[in-house]
């Protein structure tokens, strides 16, 4: 892993690989704190790199230190789940040449994103990464002849909360070393792509269009897209880029373009049919629904939400509730909204059982919302639950301390308990 100045977060990210790993290589590019002594505490070789604007070419050096045969990335950031060992194991036994694994994203508020990185690979020569910035390593194992497939240990990071970025200005470093290599690569898609997303990242959605519209101008060319694994990513930046905007109509025209191109990608259509809702085109918008939840892939539990909603408003509301059922038992660690929604919908029907249930999920997610504790409080009160009601309540009591109302309620609960 690299590293400069990380004593607040190296133990977490070192202590989750304890007892996994055979060896710890970390490339210090700098510290000006505790992180040295902290990956030498958990017996890892340091190796001191002077920081030259290249991120491959710092995880190049601690490549050529390790000894395995395996070779596992992580960051700082980031945490190896528990119960990961098996899985890593089961992946090293087959004759892949490296492994996407799962990051969990921590984006705040209950909210994660999950995404694919590859994460781990074997130790080999010719296996290495290339790019200053958004270092890729596909490209040397795939010339190698040998596959890349898909591990089930998970990643989990919080590198992407707010205070997070904030700290480490990663937007204004990323762009420094992303127009360095702009003009070491001019002709570069993936070199595009990432400039435009990180302006849009970074709240310059009008410089991101130009950057993005240069790598499709280039991936239009190519013989084979599906072979560019972000191409339908540089879609769906764009049309971020220009819903921030404001400009809808040129958001769904490029999102219609998308799927002309690469027709099944279900991100693609996912988007596409939030466009063309907000746009009013009602029967459009559910068909992309529909097209997304056909392919079994990413992106179906927010299609079967969105395709509920539409089901709801237009007065389908038991339908509506048997999608949002589909859509959270589907969510993995992009949860919270869609069991939220569900149970606000069940509770509008009267459904409390299911209520309950879909909000004891919301609370575990983020056990200080609110508006979740708020129903179970008063669902479990109205059902004669005043355990589960006293629980709710007592989170509410501490999250806005001095309610009259709450500390009635609690009061009552009390008296029923004692």
């Amino acid at each position: 892993m690299i590293v400069r100045d990380e004593e607040a977060l190296l133990s977490r990210c070192l202590e989750s690989v304890r007892g996994v790993v055979d060896e710890i290589v970390v490339v210090d590019t700098g510290s000006e704190d505790r992180t040295v002594a902290v990956a030498e505490r958990f017996g890892a070789e340091v190796i001191r790199f002077d920081w030259c604007d290249d991120f491959a070419a710092a995880r190049n050096a601690g490549i050529e230190q390790a000894t395995g045969d395996w070779i596992l990335v992580l960051d700082a950031d980031e945490a190896l789940a528990p119960d990961s060992a098996q899985a890593l194991r089961a992946s090293m036994a087959l004759e892949h040449g490296g492994f996407l694994l799962p990051l969990e994203n921590d984006l705040g508020e209950g909210r994660r994103h999950q995404t694919r990185l590859l994460r781990l690979f074997r130790r080999h020569p010719d296996i290495r990464f290339k790019g200053r910035v958004h270092e890729q390593l596909s490209e040397s194992i795939l010339a190698l002849g040998l596959h890349v497939g898909d591990c089930a240990a998970v990643i989990r990071h919080d590198g992407y909360l707010p205070q997070r970025i904030a700290e480490r200005n990663k937007h204004e470093r990323n762009l420094a070393l992303l127009e360095t290599m702009r003009r070491e690569n001019p002709s570069d898609p993936y070199v595009a792509y990432q400039y435009g997303k990180t302006l849009l990242a970074s709240g310059c959605a009008t410089d991101a269009v130009v950057p993005l519209r240069e790598s499709l101008a280039v991936l239009a060319r190519v013989e084979d897209p599906e072979s560019y694994p972000f191409y339908s990513k540089v879609y769906l930046h764009l049309g971020s880029t220009l819903e921030t905007s404001a400009d809808l109509d040129g958001a769904l025209a490029v999102l219609q373009e998308g799927i002309e191109r690469l027709p099944d990608s279900p991100l693609l259509w996912l988007n596409y049919g939030c466009y063309a809702r907000e746009l009013g085109m009602a029967q459009e918008a559910f068909d992309a629904f529909e097209r997304c939840l056909a392919m079994d892939a990413e992106g179906k539990e927010r299609a079967a939400a969105l395709s509920a909603d539409m089901l709801w408003e237009d007065g389908q509301r038991q339908e509506a509730l048997v999608r949002y059922r589909f859509a959270a038992s589907e969510a993995g660690v992009d949860a919270f909204s869609i069991w939220l929604k569900l149970a606000s919908r069940a509770m509008e029907l009267g459904e409390a059982e299911e209520a309950i249930g879909a909000y004891e999920v919301v609370a575990g997610l983020n056990p200080d919302y609110l508006p979740a504790q708020l129903a179970l409080a008063s669902l479990n009160f109205e059902r004669g639950a005043f355990g589960a009601a006293q629980r709710a309540l007592e989170v509410v009591e501490r999250l806005e301390p001095g309610r009259a109302d709450v500390h009635f309620l609690l009061t009552a609960c009390r008296d029923q308990a004692g």
